[in-house]
């Protein structure tokens, strides 16, 4: 995939679930199936990963400084999927969302889509090089390329989305 495809999917993949969980009923929107995430907490959780990313990517020199480049062969989207599935696939403690009340549901769906859209924004700054070869850490891959977070950060919101349908079918 080019960067642009990337990009495009993360955008896309982002709105999807920003949708979905806009057209969910309260009831929906809070129901939990015993320790799962409700829907509200699965569109929360995919903001906080969201939130640091807005930071630092503005931050090339940085993260070059502190994390290098990449040092072996880029990982396709399947290869990087793979490895992730792979993990505890268990978010740190800063991702976790809190409970999340209905009246909530606006702002976490205009905060979404101020950030991912401030996301596009940065990546677009980056040119195809840096974008392959600028390294960040993963709390579970360890360091990967923004290219390889990026295709991480375009399957994610699918996932969650995915997570509050299933959830939702136990109802």
């Amino acid at each position: 995939m080019t960067k642009e495809e990337i990009i495009n999917s993360f955008v896309l993949n982002h709105n999807e679930i920003s949708n979905y969980v806009n057209s969910l009923i309260e009831t929906d929107f809070i129901f939990k199936y015993k320790d799962k995430w409700s829907a509200g907490q699965q569109l929360s959780h995919v903001y906080l990963t969201l939130v640091p990313l807005q930071k630092i990517l503005p931050l090339k020199e940085l993260l070059i400084r502190k994390n290098g480049t990449l040092n072996r062969e880029p990982w396709s989207f399947e290869i990087l999927l793979k490895k992730y599935l792979n993990t505890s696939r268990k978010a740190p403690e800063q991702f976790v969302p809190s409970e999340i009340k209905f009246v909530d549901k606006n702002k976490i769906i205009t905060d979404l889509k101020s950030v991912t859209k401030q996301i596009q924004e940065i990546l677009n700054s980056y040119n195809d090089e840096e974008f392959k070869s600028i390294v960040i850490p993963h709390p579970l891959l360890g360091k990967i390329s923004i290219q390889e977070l990026f295709y991480l950060m375009s399957y994610h919101p699918l996932h969650h989305k995915n997570n509050a349908i299933q959830n939702l079918k136990n109802k």
